[in-house]
């Protein structure tokens, strides 16, 4: 997916159940879907979770990506 020209980006918080109390974790979202730009490839998403918004999780998600980012962070 991190050879893609484009990619689109968030995360989001969540809820996590650990020894019987909640804390909050985030999902961290890429998508793509270049079809409406001429590109051939079928859209698509990865998920990853992680347990704090630090940023090296982006880091190291996208650390061989060189296209162009879309998104809030980063």
């Amino acid at each position: 997916m991190c050879s893609r020209p484009s990619l689109h980006g968030d995360d989001t918080a969540i809820r996590v159940l650990a020894k019987s109390k909640c804390t909050t974790g985030r999902i961290w979202t890429y998508v793509r879907h270049d079809q409406s730009f001429g590109g051939a490839a079928p859209p698509a998403a990865v998920y990853y979770a992680s347990s704090d918004r630090r940023g090296e999780h982006p880091q190291k998600h996208l650390s061989r990506f060189a296209g162009i980012w879309s998104g809030e962070h980063i």
